[in-house]
């Protein structure tokens, strides 16, 4: 007998997959979550199915995905396999009509990519960064620098993967573990790239998968020119992305966004905070809330859709096939004559109308000027005196139950006895 959901208004979730994404961070994480419930795990590894079960004896276990469709029947299922696994199971899941989030990549080729869009049931790719706060903020304050001219983007640690786990063994190297994340964010900023260059090395391993990769890309339409390096043999973690425009420059370093105007001067910076279980909860709330109500097409930002992440798909399959060409490659004008079967999401460079360049100005942004005589964009600020007592802290309150975790406040005007409260 298969089951669905494990109580009133909650929502059964199988885990495929209990490697340490699998058990660390999706299973610990929806541990917590209130609407949420994990109905079943799946891994084929007998001694790891052994030990999920000793500490998790609630939570049934299984070693094959076959047997656990036929006692259970999840709303969705988070696959967290390694990669080449990721197209058989989700042919699987769609076989029962089950909806899948998967880990990256969107898939290993373009070929895989078409049959994953042509599949009968909802499938979502987690790209976490595109929704968090500090690129979120960084996209709406990109028209503070006028028309972008470069883009630099370096994601980088040091990382060995050990020599006889799945990513040595199927050759996955550090662009398509690590790089496909900042490639997403480049394409999600300003659409696909015209034209791509890209080498990689590969530290004269005996395996063939990368370690450091430098992707040198261009935009035709808007004239922008850009450089992406990814490095799993880095000294210390670092992950940047600088954008220099007409009007100044935006940098965003690690978790720190700040702003300089054209002649280098720094006008603001800003900090942000967050956990990995924050990335869990927010990814899990959209895709509950659309699997169970929307269409494929429809379906929210935090885990994209795989029909909405063509220009990152055809740009990732021109990065690795021309690693080790030397020759520069243009993207077709309607970025899909090499792959006839993909329709192009719009006549010019595909570009989707949520990847198109940020119009610039078209809106009129509030601002504050600063003693130092410089402008600083509003956001969310409050700018007067509460009219009442507790006013301040019902504001701050609500500021921290959305996700705003650096608010600044006065101590005074009758507001001195909630100090610290919220």
């Amino acid at each position: 007998m298969r089951t669905k959901m494990v109580a009133q208004n909650r929502y059964c979730v199988a885990i495929i997959g209990l490697g340490s994404l699998g058990q660390n961070t999706w299973f610990e994480s929806l541990q917590n979550m209130p609407k949420v419930s994990v109905c079943a795990v799946c891994d084929s590894n007998a001694a790891v199915i052994d030990g999920f079960a000793l500490r998790h004896a609630e939570t049934p276990a299984y070693m094959k995905l076959e047997r656990l469709l036929e006692h259970h029947f999840p709303d969705f299922a988070i696959v967290c396999v390694p990669n080449r696994y990721h197209l058989p199971i989700i042919k699987q899941l769609e076989a029962v009509g089950v909806s899948c989030l998967k880990e990256k990549p969107i898939a290993t080729t373009v070929d895989e990519f078409h049959q994953l869009c042509s599949a009968q049931t909802k499938i979502g790719v987690t790209f976490q960064r595109r929704w968090q706060p500090r690129y979120v903020h960084f996209r709406h304050l990109l028209p503070e620098i006028g028309k972008p001219l470069s883009v630099r983007a370096t994601i980088a640690g040091k990382y060995d993967p050990p020599q006889y786990g799945w990513r040595v063994r199927d050759n996955v190297g550090t662009f398509d573990d690590l790089g496909v994340h900042m490639l997403d964010i480049l394409v999600w900023l300003f659409g696909r790239p015209s034209s791509v260059f890209a080498r990689c090395l590969s530290d004269d391993q005996p395996c063939t998968r990368d370690r450091e990769s430098h992707v040198f890309m261009t935009w035709q339409k808007s004239e922008l020119v850009g450089h992406l390096y990814v490095s799993e043999v880095a000294l210390e973690k670092e992950e940047w992305l600088v954008v220099r425009g007409t009007l100044g420059s935006l940098h965003l370093k690690s978790k720190e966004i700040t702003h300089y105007d054209v002649g280098g001067r720094q006008t603001y910076q800003m900090g942000f905070q967050s956990l990995k279980q924050d990335d869990i909860f927010l990814t899990t709330e959209a895709i509950r809330l659309s699997f169970a109500s929307q269409t494929l097409e429809q379906v929210a930002q935090p885990h994209q859709d795989v029909g909405r992440q063509n220009g990152t798909t055809k740009t990732l399959d021109r990065d690795e096939r021309h690693f080790n060409n030397s020759h520069l490659v243009t993207m077709p004008s309607n970025g899909h004559a090499e792959f006839a079967a993909a329709p192009a999401a719009a006549a010019d460079n595909g570009y989707d109308s949520d990847q198109s360049v940020p119009k610039f100005n078209s809106v009129t942004q509030k601002t504050f000027l600063l003693n130092n005589e410089y402008a600083m964009p509003g956001l969310g600020f409050g700018t007067r005196k509460p009219k009442k007592p507790k006013e301040t802290y019902e504001a701050v309150k609500k500021a921290l139950e959305v996700g705003y975790r650096h608010i600044d406040t006065a101590y005074r005007y009758n507001n001195e006895g909630y100090h610290d409260k919220a």
